[in-house]
């Protein structure tokens, strides 16, 4: 599954110049995130569905939910109808709480394990809860660490080892709000071998990193 950032805060121009919470006033010739975070998804999907389809040959795309002041499911993108989809499907603005997409994503997989394969159990305390056969979910977040619940969000991924969970953290070439959750992240990921973290900032090789993500 994705789960990818649309808040407000993705769709900034770094070349008007941004000023971050330290007060400076940055500018840069990278693109906004969210046209970093459209190219890379759109190469994402040229890989990750075929491997879908060797498992479930009737797959055409990825199951995908966006987030910003809340999260949406906005069915499967694929590489073949991208543009399209993205137009239609993806609505750009408001605020930035990760919780409320990670949610969705939680209710999504587990409803469909259940409802088709008897896997997973509802707790009415806790709720979803795994069961022992249930396979895993790959899930890859893009986001821009912007997000008010960024720290809670970062501890829940210590505890959901029913998933394997790659964080790509984009952001601005020198942003200290960007550096300091890369860090935590980066820390997070280390001692947790269900959670993988890349640290996507400044002007970077789409394909190369795209190859990098697909190959852990």
């Amino acid at each position: 599954m994705l789960l990818i950032d649309v808040s407000g805060s993705m769709t900034w121009n770094p070349h008007k110049g941004i000023t971050g919470p330290d007060g400076i006033r940055r500018f840069h010739d990278q693109p906004s995130n969210i046209l970093l975070v459209k190219h890379l998804v759109h190469r994402v999907l040229h890989h990750m569905v075929p491997r879908a389809q060797k498992e479930h040959p009737t797959q055409y795309g990825i199951d995908t939910v966006t987030f910003s002041s809340w999260g949406t499911y906005i069915g499967q993108l694929s590489a073949h109808n991208f543009e399209s989809d993205w137009r239609s499907r993806v609505t750009l603005g408001g605020g930035t709480q990760v919780m409320q997409g990670w949610q969705v994503v939680k209710n999504t997989y587990f409803q469909h394990q259940h409802k088709y394969f008897g896997h997973g159990r509802y707790d009415n305390i806790y709720g979803w809860q795994p069961t022992p056969e249930m396979p895993k979910l790959s899930l890859l977040v893009f986001l821009d660490g912007e997000a008010a619940d960024m720290d809670e969000f970062e501890l829940e991924l210590l505890g959901e080892t029913w998933a394997y969970v790659t964080v790509a953290l984009v952001g601005m070439e020198g942003c200290p709000h960007h550096h300091s959750h890369a860090i935590e992240l980066e820390r997070v990921a280390k001692f947790n071998p269900h959670v993988g973290f890349y640290d996507v900032h400044g002007r970077v090789c789409e394909r190369m990193l795209v190859e990098d993500i697909l190959s852990r």
